[in-house]
């Protein structure tokens, strides 16, 4: 029987190259200073975007329904596909602010509707109270999102 051929582990490690055009050395991100700073600077990046994805839901989620009045500000129609009939509404918050939402109607309201036009709404504000979310016009109940 012969004894198995020695095989030079640490060449493999230490030597310059690992594959062709890589060298062990810059394949290591710690012993890369770009690589490093790249790997610092993006797993707290990904980290903060992946909390703050749910964040834009959990803005409106518990926050009361209020009733007022909004006033029709545009009206667009989306013919991709399907034909949606929007309107941009616009509700008062206070003095100084109005905040505005995007409602999907039918096309019958939508042809009877105008600019200027006063419409009830119910909806609800978002927790840093700048946006609206409009659950529901005098003239149609719309669809709570992700539904």
């Amino acid at each position: 029987m012969l004894p198995p051929e020695r095989v030079d582990v640490g060449r493999k490690y230490t030597g310059e190259r690992v594959a062709p055009g890589i060298s062990w050395k810059s394949a290591n991100p710690i012993r890369n200073p770009r690589r490093w700073l790249l790997f610092v600077v993006l797993v707290p990046v990904c980290i903060l975007g992946f909390l703050h994805g749910p964040g834009a839901r959990l803005t409106f989620d518990g926050q009361p329904i209020l009733r007022g009045d909004g006033i029709i500000h545009d009206k667009l129609l989306d013919e991709t596909g399907d034909p949606k009939y929007l309107v941009q509404v616009g509700v008062s918050l206070d003095d100084t602010h109005v905040a505005f939402d995007y409602v999907l109607i039918d096309p019958e309201t939508w042809r009877k509707l105008s600019k200027g036009d006063r419409i009830g709404v119910l909806y609800q504000r978002s927790r840093t109270g700048n946006a609206i979310r409009i659950r529901e016009t005098g003239m149609v109940a719309l669809p709570l999102p992700n539904q």
